[in-house]
């Protein structure tokens, strides 16, 4: 899954999402990437505060894998399980249910078995999986200076990268943390569109 502010873009991941990275506001970003995650807070151009954690979109792969593998006695490959998080994978309620089938290899027999997946089962085994990003957003607002509060409780928290786009992620953890999250115009992209924005910049200074 692309996107994703690394360790160290953070001004580019910034002015993807359209902030001013260098304005007095401070701005709070979610980086849900594949791998890895990164909770980043801006301020004047510079990092106030930084945590990243070893889990992203491909550990919920793993949990709808163990899941289906748990429940239906199939193994499915990671690619599978991601087409199935991508199809009706959700932390927030959909508007109808959703059923769809998966193919995979039954783990007593050896043979091909198909089987329904349940969409409201499903969202609760990737609430479960998303806990350490609520504990990573927690972990880089307790270190994030004192006085930067109130702007990232008055602007919210923007959230980038592949993993952003799973079903109702913004809604969950709005709910969760009592912040406001929403989502980069083009969360995958939103670095590396920021990386040009301001590489034109400088070559216009």
């Amino acid at each position: 899954e692309a996107g994703g502010v690394g360790e160290l873009d953070d001004q580019s991941a910034a002015r993807g999402c359209g902030l001013d990275v260098h304005g007095p506001s401070a701005h709070m970003l979610l980086d849900f990437g594949g791998g890895k995650s990164f909770a980043v807070v801006t301020s004047l151009g510079d990092i106030a505060s930084l945590a990243h954690a070893e889990f992203g979109g491909f550990d919920l792969d793993e949990a709808i894998r163990r899941h289906v593998e748990r429940r239906s006695h199939i193994v499915i490959t990671p690619a599978t399980a991601e087409a199935v998080k991508r199809a009706i994978g959700s932390v927030y309620p959909r508007p109808e249910p959703l059923q769809p089938e998966v193919v995979g290899v039954d783990n007593r027999t050896g043979f091909e078995k198909k089987a329904l997946v349940d969409d409201n089962e499903l969202r609760d085994i990737l609430i479960d999986a998303c806990e350490p990003l609520l504990t990573l957003v927690q972990r880089c607002l307790a270190e994030s200076p004192a006085e930067l509060a109130g702007d990232i409780d008055a602007g919210g928290v923007t959230l980038l990268g592949g993993g952003a786009l799973l079903y109702g992620l913004p809604e969950f953890l709005t709910e969760r943390l009592g912040l406001k999250f929403r989502l980069a115009e083009d969360p995958v992209n939103a670095t590396v569109l920021g990386a040009q924005s301001l590489l034109l910049e400088e070559t216009e200074d």
